[in-house]
């Protein structure tokens, strides 16, 4: 009897233990290197700094306003909306600044996409119904996309190899990918 009430015990003190420290419900908005979709310019500038190229564009295409592109040396381009005054794209194609799952610039596809897998699902093409291998719906609109071949010049990646790497890293809101 002793031995059943220990092991009770200790069953009810690894289940309480098990279930202390960091809720499994907290949610972390999706970001890159900090910069979140909806942040302002100067959030961005607190955490990237000033020093960027900046290129306005008029014509507002997929975004629905005129914008403007912070192009950072180290591999960083965000877009601004001119009107919303939100951060609506980043892209990052250097390592260094990773996903708030991990993920940069470098690692493994392979890798990185499971990583993705285990908590995010991929959406299926609006062309071809086909399953958009290496894009993540991360909630509230937004979309994650690890690019694997950046010489192909889109972001829809080819069949995923073993030695294939994340190239290009984007956040942006599902209602700018048509």
């Amino acid at each position: 009897m002793k031995q059943i009430i220990a092991l009770a015990v200790v069953g009810v003190m690894l289940l309480i233990g098990g279930c202390a420290g960091e809720s499994q419900d907290e949610e972390i908005t999706p970001n890159i290197g900090g910069i979140h979709l909806g942040d302002t310019r100067t959030q961005v500038t607190d955490v990237l700094g000033n020093d960027y190229e900046e290129v306005f564009e008029e014509e507002g295409g997929h975004f629905g306003e005129p914008y403007y592109i912070l192009d950072y040396q180290e591999g960083v381009k965000i877009i601004i909306g001119k009107d919303s005054g939100k951060v609506m794209q980043i892209d990052v194609t250097a390592p260094g600044m990773a996903t708030d799952m991990g993920v940069q610039v470098g690692d493994k596809a392979a890798d990185a996409i499971a990583k993705y897998r285990e908590k995010y699902s991929e959406p299926e093409s609006i062309h071809s119904g086909e399953k958009l291998v290496g894009w993540f719906e991360v909630g509230e609109g937004a979309l994650v996309i690890l690019d694997a071949d950046r010489d192909d010049e889109t972001i829809v990646n080819p069949e995923i190899t073993s030695d294939a790497e994340v190239e290009m890293i984007r956040l942006v809101y599902s209602r700018y990918i048509d």
